[in-house]
C-alpha cells in the first residue's frame, strides 16, 4: 500500500521547484528533484526489469521529466547516499561520500568509485539528481 501510495503522490501532488543547478559537479552540494520517495519494502513488488523478487528492498522513487514515476533499486550504501544528498542541501557531494563511506565502513577503492560513477550516472539518466546547486551570484 506504502508502495502504491507514494506513485499516486509522485505522480498527482504538486511539488516545490527544485534550486537552480547546474552540471554535476563534486565541489558543489547535489541538486535531488524534490519529487521523490525512498522506501523499504519487505513484499514484492514487480520491479520493471527485472524477475519477480518477494524479498526485502530499497525503492528509490521520483517523478522523472515526463511526469512518470521512475523507480531504483539500490543497496544499502547507495541509500545512505541518496538520504544523506537529500538531508544536506549545503555540503559537497565529495564530502557526503566521504561521510557515508567512513560512516558505513566503505573504503572509497577504485572498485567504489566506479560503483559510484554508475550509480550517479543513473540517477542523473533518470532525472532524480539533477546537477549541483548553482554557485550564488555576486
Amino acid at each position: 500500500l506504502r508502495y502504491e501510495s507514494n506513485r499516486w503522490r509522485l505522480r498527482n501532488e504538486a511539488f516545490d521547484a527544485p534550486p537552480e543547478f547546474t552540471s554535476l559537479s563534486f565541489d558543489r552540494p547535489p541538486v535531488l528533484t524534490p519529487a521523490r520517495a525512498l522506501l523499504r519494502v519487505g513484499h514484492r513488488v514487480d520491479v520493471p526489469g527485472e524477475a519477480q523478487v518477494a524479498e526485502a528492498r530499497i525503492l528509490s522513487l521520483h517523478r522523472d521529466r515526463h511526469h512518470r514515476v521512475a523507480m531504483l533499486v539500490l543497496n544499502e550504501t547507495s541509500a545512505a547516499l541518496l538520504e544523506a544528498m537529500g538531508a544536506s542541501p549545503d555540503r559537497t557531494l565529495s564530502d557526503i561520500v566521504q561521510d557515508v563511506a567512513r560512516a558505513r565502513g566503505v573504503a572509497i577503492t577504485p572498485s567504489f568509485i566506479e560503483k559510484l560513477s554508475t550509480l550517479l550516472e543513473s540517477m542523473l539518466a533518470k532525472g532524480l539528481l539533477l546537477g549541483s546547486l548553482r554557485a550564488p551570484s555576486r
